[in-house]
């Protein structure tokens, strides 16, 4: 399966498939999530493996967006232990699906 990030409604946006070193690379922001004038969501409950590129991308996506900060919204296990290992907690707005909010 190809990873692709699509709008699912109006500022919400949902990542499918890989963020690993050989898929970041083919993966860009929406236009129009970067004009947003809401502040943007991106789901990423289906995304099934991420590695150190994948958390990468998820940290130059919010660098992108500094004048309207993106969300990431249901980060899975895997995401979370590695913005931990990674010392990125307070850098990735990141959300998980059973702990809420993980940085505000």
């Amino acid at each position: 399966m190809p990873t692709c990030i699509t709008a699912v409604s109006p500022g919400i946006y949902e990542v499918e498939g890989d963020l690993t070193f050989s898929t970041v690379s083919l993966l860009q922001l929406p236009e129009q999530l970067l004009t947003s004038k809401t502040q943007p969501k991106i789901a990423l409950n289906k995304v099934q493996h991420i590695d150190s590129a994948g958390l990468a991308l998820l940290i130059n996506w919010t660098r992108q967006t500094l004048n309207n900060p993106v969300i990431f919204t249901e980060a899975n296990n895997q995401l979370l232990r590695l913005a931990k290992l990674y010392n990125l907690e307070n850098t990735l707005p990141l959300q998980s699906k059973n702990q809420g909010t993980y940085k505000k």
